[in-house]
C-alpha cells in the first residue's frame, strides 16, 4: 500500500513539474510552445489557459494531499514533538539544578586536566 502511495506521489510530482513548465508567459499560448504559428487554435478561441490552470490546481492539491498522507504513515508511533521535548528538559532542569552544576563542574575539570598531556603535532615523545 505504501509503495503505491509513493508511486502516485512521484507521478504527481512529475506531472506538476511538466504542467508548470508548459505554461507560457503573459500573452503566449500553448500552441506557440509547440511551434504553432497561429495562437489559440490548438485549444479553441480561449486558448489553453483554463485547462492549464485547472490541471495545475488539481495536481497541486493532489500533491499536497499525498504529502500529508505519506507524512502520516512515516511518523513513528509515540513520537513527541520538539516543543514537548523542550518542555520535558526544562522541567528536569528546574527540579535538580544543583546536581547539574556539580556534574558540569566535574566534567569541566576532567576535560581541563587532559588538555596538553598528549604530544603536540610534529613532536614525538
Amino acid at each position: 500500500m505504501l509503495t503505491v502511495l509513493i508511486v502516485i506521489h512521484v507521478l504527481l510530482c512529475v506531472g506538476l513539474m511538466a504542467i508548470i513548465l508548459l505554461q507560457g508567459g503573459k500573452g503566449a499560448d500553448l500552441a506557440s510552445v509547440f511551434g504553432g504559428g497561429t495562437s489559440g487554435t490548438a485549444f479553441g478561441v480561449t486558448g489553453a489557459e483554463p485547462f492549464v490552470a485547472k490541471a495545475t490546481t488539481a495536481l497541486a492539491v493532489g500533491f499536497l494531499v499525498s504529502c500529508i498522507i505519506l507524512s502520516y504513515f512515516y511518523t513513528p508511533t509515540g513520537a513527541s514533538s520538539v516543543i514537548q521535548q523542550g518542555a520535558a528538559s526544562q522541567q528536569s532542569s528546574k527540579t535538580s539544578p544543583a546536581t547539574e552544576k556539580s556534574h558540569g563542574a566535574a566534567a569541566t575539570s576532567g576535560t581541563l586536566g587532559t588538555v596538553g598531556t598528549e604530544g603536540t603535532a610534529g613532536h614525538s615523545k
